[in-house]
Protein backbone atom coordinates (compact mmCIF):
# COMPACT_ATOMS: atom_id res chain seq x y z
CA UNK A 1 0.00 0.00 0.00
CA UNK A 2 1.61 3.73 -0.76
CA UNK A 3 0.39 6.44 1.62
CA UNK A 4 -0.04 9.48 0.16
CA UNK A 5 -0.07 12.70 2.33
CA UNK A 6 -2.95 14.86 0.52
CA UNK A 7 -4.03 14.64 -3.08
CA UNK A 8 -1.61 16.71 -5.17
CA UNK A 9 0.59 15.26 -7.71
CA UNK A 10 -1.42 11.82 -7.64
CA UNK A 11 -1.24 10.24 -11.17
CA UNK A 12 -4.18 7.36 -10.80
CA UNK A 13 -6.06 5.59 -13.36
CA UNK A 14 -9.47 5.03 -13.27
CA UNK A 15 -9.30 4.27 -9.74
CA UNK A 16 -12.14 2.50 -7.44
CA UNK A 17 -12.45 4.84 -4.46
CA UNK A 18 -13.83 4.58 -1.33
CA UNK A 19 -14.29 7.55 1.53
CA UNK A 20 -14.23 7.94 5.48
CA UNK A 21 -12.85 8.11 8.43
CA UNK A 22 -12.23 4.11 9.18
CA UNK A 23 -12.19 4.82 12.99
CA UNK A 24 -10.98 1.18 14.54
CA UNK A 25 -10.99 -0.43 10.77
CA UNK A 26 -14.29 -2.74 12.44
CA UNK A 27 -15.79 -5.54 10.25
CA UNK A 28 -18.00 -3.47 8.38
CA UNK A 29 -15.19 -1.22 7.34
CA UNK A 30 -13.37 -4.43 6.10
CA UNK A 31 -16.32 -5.56 4.20
CA UNK A 32 -16.39 -2.56 2.29
CA UNK A 33 -12.59 -1.92 1.81
CA UNK A 34 -12.83 -6.05 0.61
CA UNK A 35 -15.41 -5.31 -1.72
CA UNK A 36 -13.31 -1.71 -3.18
CA UNK A 37 -10.23 -4.09 -3.81
CA UNK A 38 -11.41 -7.32 -5.29
CA UNK A 39 -13.26 -4.68 -7.49
CA UNK A 40 -10.42 -3.06 -8.67
CA UNK A 41 -8.74 -6.08 -8.54
CA UNK A 42 -11.60 -7.67 -11.46
CA UNK A 43 -11.71 -4.19 -13.20
CA UNK A 44 -8.11 -4.15 -13.66
CA UNK A 45 -7.72 -0.79 -11.88
CA UNK A 46 -6.34 0.15 -8.81
CA UNK A 47 -8.23 0.96 -5.15
CA UNK A 48 -7.73 3.57 -2.74
CA UNK A 49 -9.06 4.72 0.18
CA UNK A 50 -9.29 8.35 1.39
CA UNK A 51 -9.12 9.29 4.78
CA UNK A 52 -8.88 12.15 7.01
CA UNK A 53 -6.53 13.81 10.37
CA UNK A 54 -7.53 14.38 12.13
CA UNK A 55 -10.44 13.05 13.04
CA UNK A 56 -12.61 15.54 11.36
CA UNK A 57 -14.92 15.92 15.13
CA UNK A 58 -11.94 16.99 16.21
CA UNK A 59 -12.47 20.07 14.21
CA UNK A 60 -15.85 20.19 13.62
CA UNK A 61 -17.31 19.56 17.30
CA UNK A 62 -17.89 22.53 19.70
CA UNK A 63 -17.29 19.88 22.32
CA UNK A 64 -14.31 17.70 22.01
CA UNK A 65 -13.85 16.70 25.79
CA UNK A 66 -14.79 13.24 26.36
CA UNK A 67 -14.05 11.76 22.63
CA UNK A 68 -11.97 9.14 22.27
CA UNK A 69 -11.27 6.87 19.11
CA UNK A 70 -10.74 3.14 18.41
CA UNK A 71 -7.38 3.75 16.66
CA UNK A 72 -4.97 6.35 16.25
CA UNK A 73 -3.79 7.10 12.49
CA UNK A 74 -0.83 4.57 13.15
CA UNK A 75 -2.98 1.61 13.96
CA UNK A 76 -5.36 3.13 10.98
CA UNK A 77 -2.43 2.70 8.49
CA UNK A 78 -1.59 -1.00 9.43
CA UNK A 79 -5.34 -2.11 9.61
CA UNK A 80 -6.03 -0.14 6.31
CA UNK A 81 -2.47 -2.48 4.89
CA UNK A 82 -3.65 -5.50 6.01
CA UNK A 83 -6.94 -4.85 3.93
CA UNK A 84 -4.61 -5.56 0.21
CA UNK A 85 -5.44 -1.79 -0.89
CA UNK A 86 -3.40 -0.26 -3.47
CA UNK A 87 -3.14 3.38 -1.92
CA UNK A 88 -4.10 5.19 1.19
CA UNK A 89 -4.83 9.37 0.94
CA UNK A 90 -4.62 11.02 4.50
CA UNK A 91 -6.57 14.26 3.64
CA UNK A 92 -5.72 17.17 6.70
CA UNK A 93 -9.01 17.84 7.69
CA UNK A 94 -9.52 21.56 8.23
CA UNK A 95 -12.88 23.78 8.89
CA UNK A 96 -12.62 24.54 5.29
CA UNK A 97 -12.24 20.96 3.54
CA UNK A 98 -15.26 20.45 6.35
CA UNK A 99 -17.43 23.34 5.20
CA UNK A 100 -17.45 22.25 1.17
CA UNK A 101 -20.26 21.64 -0.42
CA UNK A 102 -20.36 18.34 -1.15
CA UNK A 103 -20.94 18.72 -5.05
CA UNK A 104 -17.90 20.98 -5.02
CA UNK A 105 -15.67 18.30 -2.70
CA UNK A 106 -16.68 15.31 -5.22
CA UNK A 107 -15.61 17.70 -8.41
CA UNK A 108 -12.72 19.50 -7.01
CA UNK A 109 -11.23 16.13 -5.09
CA UNK A 110 -12.48 12.99 -6.41
CA UNK A 111 -13.02 14.09 -10.02
CA UNK A 112 -10.21 16.73 -10.90
CA UNK A 113 -7.15 14.85 -8.63
CA UNK A 114 -7.60 11.67 -8.47
CA UNK A 115 -9.96 10.66 -11.57
CA UNK A 116 -12.32 8.97 -9.81
CA UNK A 117 -13.87 5.88 -12.17
CA UNK A 118 -15.84 4.14 -9.36
CA UNK A 119 -17.11 5.58 -5.82
CA UNK A 120 -18.04 3.22 -3.30
CA UNK A 121 -19.48 4.30 0.06
CA UNK A 122 -20.93 2.62 3.40
CA UNK A 123 -24.51 2.77 4.12
CA UNK A 124 -23.97 6.01 6.24
CA UNK A 125 -21.65 7.61 4.99
CA UNK A 126 -22.32 11.25 4.88
CA UNK A 127 -19.93 13.79 4.18
CA UNK A 128 -19.27 18.23 3.12
CA UNK A 129 -21.06 20.66 4.67
CA UNK A 130 -23.25 19.76 7.26
CA UNK A 131 -23.36 16.14 6.22
CA UNK A 132 -25.05 16.82 3.22
CA UNK A 133 -22.98 14.65 0.87
CA UNK A 134 -25.72 11.46 0.98
CA UNK A 135 -26.23 8.64 -1.53
CA UNK A 136 -28.51 10.65 -3.28
CA UNK A 137 -26.47 13.32 -3.50
CA UNK A 138 -23.19 11.13 -4.79
CA UNK A 139 -25.45 9.55 -7.07
CA UNK A 140 -25.99 13.07 -8.53
CA UNK A 141 -22.61 14.11 -9.24
CA UNK A 142 -21.90 10.62 -10.36
CA UNK A 143 -24.37 11.58 -13.42
CA UNK A 144 -23.24 14.59 -13.89
CA UNK A 145 -19.13 13.81 -13.56
CA UNK A 146 -19.56 10.55 -15.99
CA UNK A 147 -18.29 7.84 -12.83
CA UNK A 148 -20.19 5.11 -11.63
CA UNK A 149 -20.87 4.98 -7.62
CA UNK A 150 -21.94 1.59 -5.32
CA UNK A 151 -23.20 1.42 -1.74
CA UNK A 152 -22.37 -1.29 0.41
CA UNK A 153 -25.23 -2.71 3.24
CA UNK A 154 -24.61 -2.69 6.57
CA UNK A 155 -22.95 -5.58 8.45
CA UNK A 156 -24.92 -6.64 11.62
CA UNK A 157 -23.23 -8.71 14.32
CA UNK A 158 -25.29 -9.87 17.48
CA UNK A 159 -25.90 -6.17 19.34
CA UNK A 160 -27.30 -4.79 15.66
CA UNK A 161 -25.26 -2.90 13.01
CA UNK A 162 -21.72 -2.78 13.03
CA UNK A 163 -20.07 0.94 13.33
CA UNK A 164 -17.78 2.88 15.16
CA UNK A 165 -19.70 4.91 17.05
CA UNK A 166 -21.93 1.50 18.32
CA UNK A 167 -18.32 0.31 19.48
CA UNK A 168 -17.45 3.54 21.03
CA UNK A 169 -20.70 3.00 23.32
CA UNK A 170 -20.22 -0.52 23.86
CA UNK A 171 -16.48 0.89 25.35
CA UNK A 172 -18.03 3.08 27.28
CA UNK A 173 -20.73 1.13 29.17
CA UNK A 174 -17.99 -1.93 29.60
CA UNK A 175 -15.44 0.89 31.04
CA UNK A 176 -18.07 2.65 33.02
CA UNK A 177 -18.75 -1.30 34.41
CA UNK A 178 -15.23 -1.60 35.56
CA UNK A 179 -13.87 -1.12 38.93
CA UNK A 180 -13.12 2.66 39.61
CA UNK A 181 -9.82 2.73 38.27
CA UNK A 182 -8.37 5.81 36.26
CA UNK A 183 -9.60 5.10 32.77
CA UNK A 184 -13.22 4.40 33.80
CA UNK A 185 -13.07 7.42 36.22
CA UNK A 186 -11.58 9.42 33.09
CA UNK A 187 -14.12 8.44 31.03
CA UNK A 188 -17.22 8.63 32.93
CA UNK A 189 -16.27 12.34 34.22
CA UNK A 190 -16.19 13.45 31.08
CA UNK A 191 -19.47 11.81 29.76
CA UNK A 192 -21.09 13.53 32.33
Amino acid sequence: MKVHEGCENLSLVNPFVTIGVFDGVHLGHRALLDHLSSGAVKAGTESVVITFNPHPRLVLSEKTEGLFFLSTLEEKKRLLAESKIDHLIIMSFTKELGNLEPAVFIREILVERIGVKRLIVGYDNHFGKNKKGDFKKIRECAELFNFEVEQISEVSAGEGVISSTAIRKLCLKAALRMPADGLAMTILSQEL
